[in-house]
């Protein structure tokens, strides 16, 4: 009887990086792409992601050489802040506070000991408890002035167009309908 291997199971044995973006990465996934993905990791990734929506640029932009940068991840260094902080100075009183409670919680999130990361329940009550505490208008008023600041305008309602229902159709309902 021939051993049990497939090229499959030996693949799943090997590191294997594709399926993992390293600037999102915890630093646990990094040092061992055996290991298999937990929930934390999730947290992790989503501070980075915060940290990219907050920023505006990407994680780890500077870095050149992928050793050297997957060592700094694991070492415990996270990306600077440096943009976040100024775009504090740009924002009124309120989404300061806001933006308190964002960073706050990217950097739980991307802490370095997964056990002492966010929750992705807690991080979902925590924004919704921000969406809560802002009135409908104000964020109506700050999307439409954000659009307008881009030259994007929302169309009006003669203007929208609308995907034709042939296009959701399989081929053999569209071949019968002509």
């Amino acid at each position: 009887m021939a051993a049990f291997t497939t090229s499959s199971t030996l693949d799943y044995l090997k590191p294997n990086k594709l399926d993992t973006t390293l600037a999102y990465a915890a630093p646990e996934r990094l040092r061992s792409f055996i290991t298999k993905p937990k929930v934390e990791q999730d947290a992790y990734s989503f501070g980075m992601i915060l940290y990219v929506i907050l920023s505006g640029s990407r994680p780890y932009k500077h870095s050149c050489y992928e050793s050297a940068f997957i060592e700094s991840i694991v070492r415990g260094e996270r990306p600077d802040e440096k943009a976040i902080n100024e775009l504090r100075a740009t924002l009124n009183e309120t989404n300061q506070r806001i933006l308190d409670v964002l960073q706050a919680m990217m950097r739980k999130c991307w802490a370095q000991n997964p056990s002492v990361r966010s929750k992705m329940v807690q991080v979902r009550d925590e924004l919704l408890s921000l969406l809560e505490q802002q009135r409908p208008e104000d964020v109506l008023a700050e999307i439409t002035q954000m659009m307008q600041s881009m030259s994007l305008s929302t169309p009006k309602k003669e203007e929208q167009q609308y995907l034709p229902l042939d296009k959701f159709l399989t081929k053999e309902e569209r071949f019968i309908r002509g």
